[in-house]
């Protein structure tokens, strides 16, 4: 099985950046009404940002979980985002996990799924959207 996610163009990770919109603004939506449904709107969101971002830096992403968190993390360190999502792309993986297969537990902790910390959580999907939109910028290049 192929490990990375390779797109022969760039429209194919500007499309999982857009998608990653899109599902922020069903989990805005649905926040309201299902906060489960929301809860992971926002985890796939995060993910397809994540990847398209990677992939548009380096051409290529790794398809598992704790490779895109790290190099999320790594474009934090290296000054291309403002803040670490890692732990943020980590929580939304864990309220993943609770809503879609009832784990109540990740890595031995207790996962801890409230409306105010999916609330949080799409809030700083929200955020990191506008910062990757700034950082992509209308003719499609990065700034570094």
């Amino acid at each position: 099985m192929d490990e990375q996610y390779n797109p022969t163009d760039k429209d194919n990770y500007l499309e999982a950046i857009a998608r990653a919109k899109r599902l922020g603004q069903r989990a805005r939506a649905l926040i309201d009404i299902d906060i489960e449904t929301a809860a992971n709107r926002i985890y796939l969101g995060f993910e397809n940002l994540a990847q398209g971002l990677l992939v548009w830096k380096h051409s290529r992403v790794s398809i598992k979980h704790a490779q895109i968190w790290e190099g999320m993390s790594k474009l934090y360190l290296q000054g291309i985002l403002s803040f670490d999502p890692k732990p943020y792309l980590e929580q939304a993986y864990q309220f993943h996990l609770y809503v879609d297969y009832g784990k109540k537990r990740f890595k031995s902790e207790t996962i801890d799924f409230s409306e105010e910390k999916v609330q949080e959580l799409l809030s700083i999907l929200e955020k990191l959207l506008a910062e990757v939109e700034k950082i992509v910028g209308k003719g499609g290049e990065f700034w570094w």
